[in-house]
């Protein structure tokens, strides 16, 4: 990507603006806009606005390189609306008095997410969500339509805006210099550690440190993964259970039975109606065969608790014995209530970042043969992760992008903590120690009781994230602590 015109000559200024999002008068919050080129491959690009929150160092000095903070997704909106109680302020500020003591933490909303510009958000998409449309043949006919229609309305602005992990990297630069930042550390989750490793392939002499969370490197594409990303999702838990001397006295059998269950609903699904349990309301109807139980709880594996819970709630659904399906298939309708369907739209995302970034990148980019051998089997494992590819592909589709080139692994000399979560079903511990091989100075640890997400879901991750920017070590007696995870063993189980 070339830069020229006005874009090469503008320089960035941060300018500061109230915070569009409730906080507390004694918290000591700036927010600000910086503005960049829409797009840096033409000569006079049009400009937009980044949204930046900097929470400032918890000793008032900021005396050391701010450290930037890159949310996931893509398209994950920092400050989403709070509800039932859970503000997402809390969890910045916690994050930022961990590892923010002697530096500005920043964050940095990524362009066509949150309060960035432009506005990429698919309204058609979430009402498709919140319509009550579950059915998995259903969701994808709906979601076609409804991504039809959102691309149509942002067509003007996709013209005229670059959206993807590159121009997002030039981004952060961007607003590291707005900031006088020369050098500076960087945070990501997910796949705002593919946007850092990004950030440090374009810049690695600025970046001081870098700790990378549940790991998505550039060169891995998801879609090439296949059915082994669902099997091994499945397989960790189980075979954690069989190594659990309780779990397993409990639920001895629990993966055969899992799997029969599958077999059961596969050759015969069960139609579910869900009623709303305040208003005892029809909700939602349901066919639920093999592929949407081993998608839906695929979905909820992100989800450290339910990790420590899936034997027991399997247990309470699953035929009891796994040779005798046919006089008893167990319970498997519950499931309908608890499980995740796969919908794209959410009011946390903004999903035509996602949709522009996923599509271009991951979906278009994939090698079909490479696909192809990894959905090769008539197993529900296949039949989901088939069922999936066949949901991208079909909006992608409607999204009308182009396949963008396949970047190459990264290979950066900077001082890098690369944290992952044993049960991590769409980050998996093997990409962080693949990517480890090209960072000379990685450091990786692995948190046994962990899904995806770790800093968030364990304090000690968080603190040795802390310790790593501060010293370039370890919280070693919190490291210490560790223990794999404990499961609950009572049958009463539900998400």
């Amino acid at each position: 990507m070339s830069e020229n015109g006005q874009a090469l000559r503008h320089v960035p200024t941060f300018e500061p603006a109230d915070c569009r999002f409730a906080i507390a008068a004694d918290l000591d919050i700036r927010c600000g806009l910086v503005s960049v080129p829409a797009r840096r491959d033409v000569a006079d690009p049009a400009f937009i606005d980044l949204a930046v929150t900097i929470f400032p160092a918890v000793d008032g000095t900021g005396a050391r390189p701010p450290v930037i903070f890159l949310d996931g997704g893509p398209g994950e909106i920092a400050f989403f609306e709070a509800v039932d109680g859970y503000d997402p302020l809390d969890d910045w500020l916690h994050i930022a008095d961990a590892v923010g003591t002697d530096r500005d933490f920043v964050l940095l909303e990524q362009r066509g997410v949150g309060f960035s510009g432009p506005d990429l958000d698919c309204p058609e998409l979430e009402a498709v969500a919140e319509g009550g449309v579950i059915d998995t043949g259903a969701i994808i006919e709906a979601e076609v339509a409804a991504v039809a229609e959102c691309r149509v309305r942002l067509a003007e602005t996709l013209d005229e805006v670059a959206i993807t992990t590159q121009e997002s990297a030039a981004d952060v630069l961007a607003v590291a210099d707005a900031l006088d930042a020369g050098r500076f550390a960087l945070m990501g989750v997910s796949y705002g550690s593919r946007l850092a490793l990004e950030v440090m392939r374009q810049a690695p002499d600025r970046v001081e440190a870098a700790v990378l969370d549940s790991v998505y490197p550039p060169s891995v594409n998801w879609f090439e993964q296949g059915a082994d990303l669902y099997r091994a999702a499945f397989d960790a838990v189980f075979d954690a259970c069989a190594a659990d001397r309780t779990c397993d006295d409990v639920f001895p059998d629990i993966a055969d039975r899992f799997h029969a269950m599958l077999e059961a609903v596969r050759r015969d699904p069960v139609s579910v109606t869900i009623v709303d349990e305040e208003g005892g309301e029809e909700r939602a109807a349901v066919l639920l065969d093999d592929v949407g139980t081993v998608e839906g709880l695929f979905l909820l594996l992100y989800d450290s608790d339910v990790i420590a819970g899936l034997p027991s709630l399997l247990d309470g659904v699953a035929p009891a014995d796994a040779n005798a399906v046919d006089e008893n298939a167990g319970e498997p309708a519950i499931l309908a209530e608890y499980i995740d369907y796969p919908h794209l739209g959410s009011r946390s995302s903004a999903e035509g970042q996602y949709l522009a970034i996923e599509c271009a990148e991951s979906v278009l980019a994939a090698d079909e043969e490479r696909v192809n051998a990894a959905l090769a089997g008539d197993g529900p494992y296949e039949r989901a992760a088939r069922a999936h590819w066949e949901q991208m592909r079909a909006v992608c589709g409607a999204w009308n992008a182009a396949p963008a080139p396949r970047p190459a692994p990264v290979s950066v000399d900077v001082p890098t903590l690369l944290l992952t979560g044993r049960f991590d079903p769409v980050t998996p511990v093997r990409w962080a120690r693949d990517l480890a091989r090209g960072l000379p100075q990685s450091m990786l640890l692995e948190f046994p009781d962990a899904s995806h997400s770790v800093m968030t879901s364990n304090p000690c991750a968080l603190r040795t994230a802390a310790a790593f920017l501060e010293r370039g070590t370890t919280d070693e007696a919190c490291l210490a602590e560790r223990r794999p995870v404990t499961f609950v063993t009572d049958r009463q189980f539900r998400p």
